[in-house]
């Protein structure tokens, strides 16, 4: 999409959600009381990582917190304009001022398909309550600096299985790729998934989480009323097993 016909479409977005705003141009953006602040959350983002997502700008600007963008990639939030802080029409500001800068950085747009973390059905998210395509799309465009490919490779260079995460290429990696069932891939922000809980998005831990789950719905559990016991039964289950 041109610049010019994303300006229009932020424009007609923010008029649909009834948050008349200011129209932001090339020549005025950097004028805008959001600029600096877009500045210095790219910058930040950019100084260790090579993926600008506008969720990662909305974190650092306090837009959002990491617990609701977790909340919402699990499906635990209808859409992500329900826990944004502030007015819909700050938040398409800062989207055009976003893709501007972005430009100014020679930063490569690439449009991202998001999917419900977790198990069962990878469905798609949802950003906007109304679902317009073009705020859609704005939500879900991230900014690579150049030479950075959409499809970034394990350390192997073997991509993931359909539907699992990869694990991260070095402890400081920027970003996770993703697979959704229709084979596009996702590039899933580090900063989303903290480093102590990447385990978490390994498919061997979704597949063990899998398993206990249809244990549980099997009836398949042992309960325990003090913590003493339950350590107890832990204790007894790894002699089972040698551990």
């Amino acid at each position: 999409m041109a610049l010019q016909d994303f300006e229009a479409s932020l424009l007609s977005v923010s008029r649909d959600h009834a948050h008349p705003m200011k129209k932001i141009t090339t020549e005025t953006y950097r004028n805008d009381k959001y600029y600096p602040k877009v500045v210095r959350a790219a910058e930040a983002i950019l100084a260790t990582g090579e993926v600008v997502a506008p969720i990662d700008v909305f974190v650092h600007l306090e837009v959002l917190s990491k617990a609701d963008v977790e909340s919402w990639r699990f499906g635990r939030v209808p859409y992500l304009e329900r826990v944004i802080r502030g007015s819909l029409g700050k938040t398409s500001r800062i989207l055009r001022i976003l893709r501007m800068h972005a430009h100014d950085l020679n930063l490569r747009p690439s449009q991202t398909a998001y999917v419900k973390w977790g198990k069962g059905k990878r469905t798609p998210l949802r950003f906007s309550k109304t679902g317009d395509p073009n705020l859609e799309e704005a939500y879900s465009r991230h900014f690579l600096k150049p030479g950075l490919t959409s499809k970034k490779r394990r350390p192997s260079e073997q991509p993931a299985l359909e539907g699992e995460a990869s694990p991260a290429a070095e402890p400081n990696a920027s970003a996770l790729e993703e697979h959704t069932e229709r084979g596009a891939s996702e590039l899933v922000s580090a900063t989303l998934a903290p480093n102590d809980q990447l385990w978490f998005h390994h498919p061997e831990m979704l597949a063990r989480v899998a398993r206990a789950e249809q244990e549980f719905a099997e009836g398949r559990s042992t309960r325990t009323k003090t913590p003493d016991e339950a350590q107890a039964l832990l204790d007894s289950l790894k002699q089972r097993t040698g551990r």
